[in-house]
């Protein structure tokens, strides 16, 4: 597969742990896009964008269980790349802390739950889900690939 990116999305209320809920059930879809897609360069431009948004809700929210903060990253092993959401649980000198939420289908060198280190320039999205609402926000390439 190479010259293709894994991206995965995730579908809002069977993919973040939930504090009261804590499974290692995830429902992933894969969903395959070429290197280069516009869209999704769009939507990571998108998200960048906002990212002092997310960084301030995180800040202001991150004690509330309601919300789950995470971030997608580009995950590289070799010539493959998998992009996969990091569930955030800290932020601290411009470095993001978290875990893995997902459960990796092509990059061999990380496990789903493992610690994560995300640096700004590392991010490629960013999404906001309130358990409590089930309402929704960043999550801009979810929207890109949601459409197709």
């Amino acid at each position: 597969m190479t010259f293709k990116n894994a991206i995965l999305v995730l579908i809002t209320g069977t993919i973040f742990i939930t504090c009261q809920d804590k499974t290692n059930e995830i429902n992933d879809n894969v969903v395959y896009a070429e290197a280069g897609d516009r869209e999704l360069e769009l939507a990571t431009q998108e998200a960048l964008s906002n990212l002092d948004y997310f960084i301030e809700s995180f800040q202001s929210n991150s004690n509330d269980t309601n919300f789950v903060f995470s971030l997608k990253m580009d995950f590289i092993d070799g010539v493959e790349h998998e992009h996969m959401w990091v569930t955030v649980n800290k932020y601290e000198d411009d470095k993001f802390e978290g875990v893995l939420n997902n459960e990796p289908e092509i990059v061999k060198t990380v496990k789903f739950g493992q610690q994560i280190t995300v640096t700004k320039n590392q991010i490629e999205d960013w999404l906001i889900l309130n358990n409590k609402t089930g309402e929704m926000e960043g999550g801009y390439s979810v929207a890109v690939l949601s459409n197709r």
